[in-house]
């Protein structure tokens, strides 16, 4: 395993402690889906704060039938900064339509803000890859592309 796999394993399991995201939430009669599982990756706003070189992005999806719930977690790299946000959303055959619904906890920069995104994520079957545009209401648009890691 490499050095950078490692590194994004230990903090998925540091979000996992820290959100307590490691039991689903109640989905009575919950069906698996290929959305369904643990993705890490990168959320980059070409026009913000860290332009290119983006934000590390995790996130762990819930699926019921078309329905789609999740903890997503975002980190300024090698900081203490991150947020938390509740995720709802439906997903489609190669898709997923998501919104972040509120922040569950955040540690910011001072003069800096969280917001919550909406947007589109395409699957790629072939490579496991999530990737797609988002936007929001007070913060410039950008992209998010994720790997699945494990279920």
């Amino acid at each position: 395993m490499t050095h950078h796999r490692t590194k994004h394993l230990g903090i998925l399991f540091s979000f996992l402690l820290i959100c307590g995201c490691t039991s689903k939430p109640d989905l009575a009669g919950a069906s698996k889906s290929e959305f369904d599982g643990f993705w890490v990756g990168k959320m980059i706003q070409p026009n913000g704060p860290r332009g290119q070189e983006g934000y590390n992005q995790f996130l762990r999806l819930w699926i019921h039938g078309s329905s789609a719930q999740g903890i997503a977690r975002i980190e300024i790299p090698d900081t203490t900064f991150f947020a938390e946000m509740a995720i709802s959303g439906t997903v489609g055959d190669d898709s997923l339509f998501f919104s972040e619904d509120s922040i569950l906890n955040q540690h910011a920069r001072e003069g800096h803000w969280w917001c919550l995104k909406k947007g589109i994520l395409i699957l790629n079957r072939k490579t496991m890859h999530l990737a797609g545009e988002w936007h929001s209401l007070d913060c410039a648009p950008g992209r998010i592309e994720l790997h699945r890691v494990f279920e």
